[in-house]
């Protein structure tokens, strides 16, 4: 009896020591993170050969899963929807990051209503290009559903080869929020979404309940069972996960730059929302975009508080030029001679 006694408390020992190490090393976090495209294999197909190989190792912690639509990374640099990136470029390089309220961009003036993401020409970014001196590169990593965390995982990634004289991040409302892991989503028009998984991957021949509910260990042996398996694969609901404070992300975003501009996207409504306290809470300095009014005007699409039109991305572009210009270390551009 004695004996027993002693397997059964080494065994509860031993588990609860799995247990904390997987706990410590946050696998429910790393399983949801490594679940792409190709049901949790890291890297679709699409999406490992945007990956040259010289990179493929280095960018496998950061960004599986997490690549925006046409981006393609190489030793020299890479290639997205706003254009070319260069590593060896000779001048100072400025790093754009930001979400849908960066790609997604419609003209007021055309008929119907706006489709897509729109030309990036006329996304703030470009619209920002065009009023800084020619020698200065303008590189962009921007894509819907993104978030600090997301931004934090390229500048990891991209900082040290890209070296960036700035990084601007423009964030909406949903940035202040604390961000649980997504998985990717694409949709039939190319488009890529990031969103909350309510389940995860578990194996038909495992226990499930009620030890999937209560173990991190336990989940992380289910995944990679299905992973080996899966024709014996299937989906429970996941435990609910504990979110990346928005603050920490930019905090980490601070860390990695050398120079960090944050802007803030009120709604396009003239009676601004309340964000005061969200913006205190962060611990970082980050600049309200005072957009002009009637901000309504602004908007993608008459229905769409958060999203802009071309006048909008032009707006948030003369906003930040000021800052931006400053912490290039450029002169202010010179007042026009009075007639």
């Amino acid at each position: 009896m004695a004996a027993c006694l002693v397997l059964v408390g080494s065994a509860l020992l031993a588990a609860g020591g799995v247990e904390l190490v997987a706990r410590a090393r946050q696998l429910d976090r790393m399983q949801l993170e490594r679940v792409a495209v190709d049901g949790g294999e890291p890297f679709g197909g699409s999406s490992e050969q945007a990956i040259a190989p010289a990179w493929r190792e280095r960018a496998a912690p950061l960004i599986e899963g997490y690549l925006p639509a046409d981006f393609r990374l190489d030793e020299d640099g890479f290639d997205s929807r706003h254009g070319r990136c260069d590593f060896q470029h000779p001048g100072p390089t400025l790093l754009a990051l930001g979400d849908s309220t960066t790609i997604m961009s419609s003209d007021p003036d055309a008929a119907g209503p706006p489709m897509g993401a729109g030309d990036p020409a006329w996304t703030w970014p470009a619209l920002l290009a065009a009023q800084l001196p020619p020698d200065t590169q303008v590189c962009t990593v921007a894509e819907l559903g993104f978030h600090p965390q997301d931004h934090a995982r390229f500048l990891e990634l991209l900082g040290p080869a890209l070296d960036p004289a700035l990084v601007v991040v423009l964030l909406c409302s949903n940035d202040l929020e604390a961000q649980a892991p997504r998985v990717r989503q694409d949709d039939a028009g190319g488009s890529i979404y990031y969103v909350s998984s309510g389940t995860q991957a578990a194996h038909r021949a495992l226990p499930l309940r009620p030890l999937f509910a209560r173990s991190e260990a336990f989940r992380f042996l289910h995944w990679r069972a299905a992973l080996r398996w899966p024709e014996a694969a299937l989906d429970l609901p996941s435990p609910r996960f504990p979110a990346t404070p928005a603050a920490d992300s930019l905090r980490r975003l601070d860390e990695l730059s050398r120079s960090l501009a944050l802007f803030y996207l009120p709604e396009l409504r003239d009676e601004l929302p309340a964000s005061g306290r969200a913006l205190e809470d962060l611990d970082v300095a980050v600049q309200v975009l005072d957009l002009p009014s009637p901000r309504p005007a602004l908007r993608y699409n008459p229905q769409d508080p958060v999203h802009m039109n071309r006048r909008g991305h032009r707006a948030v572009a003369e906003l930040m030029l000021p800052a931006v210009r400053r912490a290039l270390g450029l002169a202010a551009p010179a007042a026009p001679d009075a007639p």
